[in-house]
């Protein structure tokens, strides 16, 4: 469990208390990607009212999991506009795949939103993307379900096949986006990972499966490597959305996805 405890739920955030400002939660499952705290202060039970220190409604929806960099608290959601049995229709279409129980929007804004750990004070919100036509869902799963990355000054997002940003935490500037090629079919499930000067990418889709290496200050291309292929026929079986994780041995840095 994380030094702060927090549940994006039906548009809540809800912050556990005890408070105590430990070690920073910068990505998907703490400093070390394997969900280890350094505290043995985290609440273990908790209700709509018990050990929470405040509430606040969070727009949109989204799966991700928050993040904590000092006193700010970062997230990200995406806010929907309805989609019409058209809309779903043309997204199957072109994804050409089978989708267990098919979704889609007729519109997302995906943001990245920062409230104040203590508080609960929304200190920024930023539409990072404006997707008119998204890709269809698995109804289980959501727009906005990569855990983004966070360290001093900058925030990076990962959507998928609807993009990647870098956004400057101080400014709430973009500071650059890309959109590399990957068929989910089901959305998106892999978050992105820090190593160096790299933010590191899982594009495991239905068509082509590759890990890939941006620079971090400019989202240019460092390195793509192949993943090697399954032996199925069935392309959603293909794909896979697990997170990277970089270790030491033998005093070189290593990464297993």
């Amino acid at each position: 469990m994380s030094p702060i405890s927090v549940v994006n739920h039906v548009g809540l955030i809800l912050l556990l208390a005890p408070l105590c400002h430990a070690d920073d939660w910068p990505q998907f499952r703490g400093p070390d990607g394997q969900g280890h705290a350094a505290t043995d202060e985290a609440p273990v039970q908790w209700s709509e009212s018990e050990n929470v220190a405040w509430k606040v409604p969070v727009e949109g929806r989204g799966w991700s999991s928050p993040l904590l960099l000092g006193d700010h608290v970062w997230m990200t959601t995406a806010v929907e506009t309805p989609g019409s049995p058209a809309d779903l229709k043309a997204a199957l279409e072109r994804v050409g795949l089978p989708v267990p129980s098919p979704y889609v929007a007729g519109s997302v804004k995906l943001k990245a939103i920062c409230i104040h750990r203590d508080t609960g004070r929304l200190i920024r919100a930023v539409t990072l993307l404006d997707v008119r036509q998204p890709e269809v869902l698995s109804a289980t799963n959501s727009y906005a379900s990569p855990t983004p990355v966070v360290e001093p000054g900058r925030l990076y997002c990962d959507f998928g096949a609807m993009g990647t940003t870098c956004l400057d935490t101080d400014t709430g500037e973009i500071v650059w986006s890309r959109r590399l090629e990957i068929e989910h079919s089901v959305g998106p499930g892999s978050s992105a990972i820090l190593h160096g000067d790299l933010l590191i990418l899982t594009r495991d889709g239905c068509y082509k499966q590759y890990i890939t290496a941006l620079d971090k200050q400019t989202g240019e291309t460092a390195w793509t490597a192949k993943r090697p292929p399954l032996a199925t026929s069935s392309a959603p079986f293909r794909k896979a959305f697990s997170t990277p994780l970089v270790f030491q041995h033998d005093g070189s840095d290593q990464m297993v996805v």
